[in-house]
């Protein structure tokens, strides 16, 4: 039994959190890791036949390692310290996860803000920033440019001198005219509206 609890102590100490892990996922980690060295704890504490006082007093120094597991194990420097800052192992883990939660936010915050990609945000593949190319002017002919109002050439609609009172009854005819020459008599789902 006791190479057993040996396994279970080592492997809590051992796992660190993936560079790719979120602070749930490696807390949910931690915690089935820890939950087994637990288990096995209150086994060999049956198996010496230990009193009351010395059960808890052991169940005592197993949650101060889990805890410290927890902590040392952390990826990311930044939350690391922010946890040993706000907690200590004295400090729940439940209140742990918590901090480390919301300092994995806060950077994940920053770093959006600021279009800096998060290691394995997709996936396992690195994200790729791509920065947008300025947008480039073309050069436009006035003399092909076409009025949509006046259907002239050499000006857009903005700047047309013909102002009707009813804009849209130069596109209204312009319909027509584009429908009648296809010989097209249907109007889609116009056809029962009445023609002006």
């Amino acid at each position: 039994m006791r190479r057993t609890l040996d396994y279970y102590a080592h492997r809590a100490f051992t796992s660190k959190q993936g560079q790719a892990e979120t602070i749930s996922q490696w807390g949910a980690r931690m915690d089935t890791v820890c939950g087994d060295l637990q288990r096995a704890a209150r086994k060999h504490m049956e198996d010496l036949a230990w009193t009351n006082e010395k059960r808890e007093g052991g169940g005592d120094i197993i949650d101060l390692f889990i805890r410290a597991c927890f902590i040392q194990g952390l990826h990311d420097d930044r939350i690391k310290t922010m946890v040993k800052a706000k907690g200590n192992v004295n400090t729940p883990m439940a209140q742990l996860v918590e901090v480390a939660l919301e300092e994995e936010s806060s950077i994940r915050s920053e770093r959006f803000k600021r279009n800096i990609p998060e290691k394995g945000q997709f996936g396992n593949q690195a994200a790729r920033y791509v920065p947008r190319k300025p947008h480039e002017h073309k050069e436009v002919s006035v003399a092909t440019v076409m009025c949509y109002r006046c259907n002239k050439q050499g000006h857009i609609a903005r700047n047309c001198r013909e102002r009707s009172s009813n804009v849209g009854e130069t596109h209204v005819a312009k319909a027509r005219e584009i429908r009648n020459k296809s010989g097209n008599g249907q109007r889609g789902c116009l056809g029962n509206r009445r023609q002006n």
